[in-house]
């Protein structure tokens, strides 16, 4: 468990200062560019909403919600969903 929190701390860590240059260096108000938004989904996944929330500075709401929409699968528009399967047995099978 000590292994995967210092990751999480290099790599949170890493994340939060791309955060921060891109505060720095912004000419006007703004939303976060996606790229940042993507690698705050990816640590959010693996080490947890409030953690990575909390270390970047963005809402806790916000990244809970893009990281539930990640979980979730896109659906093309016409697409047509296939039924779970279903597969039948007999009791001499088993």
């Amino acid at each position: 468990m000590a292994r995967r929190s210092i990751a999480a701390a290099g790599e949170v860590e890493a994340l939060r200062g791309r955060v921060q240059q891109w505060r720095l260096t912004r000419t006007r108000q703004g939303r976060m560019p996606e790229a940042l938004w993507r690698a705050a989904v990816s640590a959010a996944q693996r080490y947890g909403v409030s953690q990575v929330a909390r270390a970047l500075g963005v809402g806790h709401a916000a990244l809970k919600a893009r990281t539930s929409a990640a979980h979730q699968p896109s659906r093309q528009p016409g697409a047509v969903a296939k039924p779970d399967g279903f597969v039948e047995v007999s009791a001499a099978q088993v």
